[in-house]
């Protein structure tokens, strides 16, 4: 629970976290995002990159990168495109992982111990592990 959203009142940050409410006629959006202090995208031929404080957002590209959080909330992000073998490692914090464009049928995924591989169902060249040990 990050704070208290009144219906047309103001938005809040807190803990690197934005929320917002706004109304129009019949509709109410809520809006809730990180507020990052990098947003990192592999290489084509893999790579290291990691972000030393503060929440990041991590893209994975088609090479096997690996990637070092912070110590906030960071959040990693694989697309329908090919992203190779992407590894999150050395995790502090949390990490919110999103598959953009992506079916639950479309992954695998298997859960050892606090480590989760997920795998592109149609080709399992292309899979993430998270953490890595």
């Amino acid at each position: 629970m990050l704070g208290t959203q009144r219906l047309k009142g103001a938005g809040f940050t807190k803990d690197g976290v934005t929320c917002n409410m706004t109304v129009t006629k019949d509709q109410v959006s809520l809006v809730v995002c990180m507020k990052a202090s990098k947003m990192l995208k592999g290489a084509a031929k893999g790579g290291d990159v990691h972000v030393a404080a503060s929440s990041g957002v991590f893209f994975g590209d088609a090479g096997n990168d690996i990637f070092r959080t912070g110590n906030d909330r960071d959040c990693a992000v694989s697309g329908k495109e090919a992203w190779g073998q992407d590894r999150i490692t050395q995790m502090t914090g949390t990490l919110a992982i999103v598959f953009k464009d992506l079916k639950v049928a479309d992954l695998t995924s298997i859960l050892s111990g606090t480590t989760m591989t997920v795998t592109k169902t149609a080709d399992a060249r292309q899979s993430a592990l998270y953490p890595d040990p």
